[in-house]
């Protein structure tokens, strides 16, 4: 499944640029993998949930001079977000063997 920056942004709604693509892409393949059945458009949306949820939470660094900061938190792939899983569960789409981060 190929998520693109229009459908991210003109049918999901999202406010993210083409900065989010590496998300939709690896949200995809997560939500491709926790499926088992239903529409294009669905996987399409949980993978927008999903690439948010990625995003927003990625490591982002800033340095000045000699201080440095880090924030974020490690994303395992392969995990699915609380909000793409309940996208997911709605839709009686998520195949059972799913983890998500709420279990780590």
């Amino acid at each position: 499944m190929d998520i693109d920056l229009g459908f991210y942004r003109d049918v999901y709604g999202g406010h993210h640029g083409s900065e989010i693509l590496p998300f939709l892409k690896a949200a995809a393949d997560t939500v491709e993998a926790a499926v088992s059945g239903g529409t294009e458009r669905n996987m399409g949306y949980a993978a927008c949930i999903e690439a948010d949820y990625r995003y927003d939470r990625q490591y982002k660094s800033a340095k000045l001079g000699d201080f440095s900061y880090t924030s974020g938190e490690s994303i395992s792939m392969g995990i699915i977000s609380p909000g793409a899983r309940m996208y997911l569960e709605g839709r009686g789409m998520l195949c059972r063997c799913v983890e998500d981060v709420r279990n780590r």
